[in-house]
């Protein structure tokens, strides 16, 4: 029989995701996928670590931008993700670009912990926004309209602009994003 390399499960897993979802995702369909028996089965887009650290935030929004599209690329993406530790590939990675952090004036626990929330507000957006891919638009809760209770001008407004921020995924992504960089920034002048 012949071995299945790494990259080949990966993608077949993934084509796989996109075809049935996460629930419907399992090893003996991905097996079936790739031609083997279930016993034998035992891409976030990176962007390059820069040398300028002048350019650090650039680099630090771009990075979070190009894990929430791969995780978006793929059907239940996000839920695949969500709370898988690093393994040895995924720390080697992460310890190189927590070294750069570290070389704009970053503690450790700073670089590591500014990764790591990152990476989380990615999976959590990315997950808010698959879970409401294909929902209808957001209403008013079901005991408001059951009690035909008429919301007032700035609830009404409240809702719209509710609204709007849950169906621009974009957009509040890039906001909450700025927030961080706006702390991460605030965080290294200080510890000049």
């Amino acid at each position: 029989m012949a071995k299945i390399r790494r990259h080949e499960a990966v993608t077949a897993a993934l084509e796989l995701l996109n075809e049935v979802g996460l629930d419907a995702l399992t090893t003996r369909r991905l097996a079936q996928k790739l031609g083997v028996e279930s016993a034998t089965l035992d891409q976030s887009l990176d962007v390059p670590i820069p040398s300028d650290p002048v350019v650090w935030d650039t680099w630090f929004a771009e990075n979070a931008r190009s894990f929430r599209r791969a995780l978006l690329s793929y059907r239940d993406g996000a839920r695949l993700h969500a709370g898988l530790p690093p393994n040895l590939e995924d720390a080697a990675h992460l310890a190189l670009q927590a070294a750069y952090l570290r070389s704009i004036g970053f503690s450790e626990q700073q670089a590591f912990m500014a990764l790591f929330t990152m990476s989380q507000f990615a999976v959590g957006c990315a997950l808010e926004q698959q879970a409401r891919e294909g929902a209808p638009p957001p209403a008013l809760a079901e005991q408001d309209a059951a009690s035909n209770a008429m919301p007032s001008p700035v609830q009404e407004k409240a809702l719209e602009t509710i609204r709007r921020a849950l169906t621009d995924g974009d957009a509040a992504f890039e906001f909450g994003l700025n927030l961080i960089l706006a702390g991460l920034r605030n965080g290294l002048r200080s510890t000049e």
